[in-house]
């Protein structure tokens, strides 16, 4: 079966954005999605002792490691409890970003 040229493969909303020219003036009409954490949590708790000297602002990094698989699962059910409790850090990112940063802040 031969694929359908791009232009009838999009939604009726994409074609109108297309149309418009302006793809920002539509997308700002959206609602923002709400995040578990406030900025303004996060900001609040990149301040204070135990954030690993993280600043909210600044761009992360990928990187990759192996970690064993008690671990990883100890990580996710902490992850869980924070997120359900409202506590921050509360992803399996920002934990780990605070507990190396605390790591490396007593190394130094």
């Amino acid at each position: 079966m031969p694929r359908k040229p791009f232009s009838e493969r999009l939604t009726p909303e994409q074609e109108e954005i297309i149309q418009a020219g302006d793809p920002e003036a539509k997308m700002e009409s959206k609602p923002a999605k709400k995040k578990l954490t406030s900025k303004k949590a996060r900001k609040q708790a990149s301040k204070q002792p135990g954030s690993g000297g993280l600043q909210a602002e600044e761009s992360l990094q990928p990187v990759t490691v192996r970690l064993p698989r008690s671990l990883i699962y100890r990580l996710q059910r902490v992850s869980l409890e924070r997120k359900q409790a409202g506590a921050v850090p509360a992803t399996m990112q920002e934990i780990i970003s605070a507990a190396v940063g605390e790591w490396l802040d007593r190394e130094e």
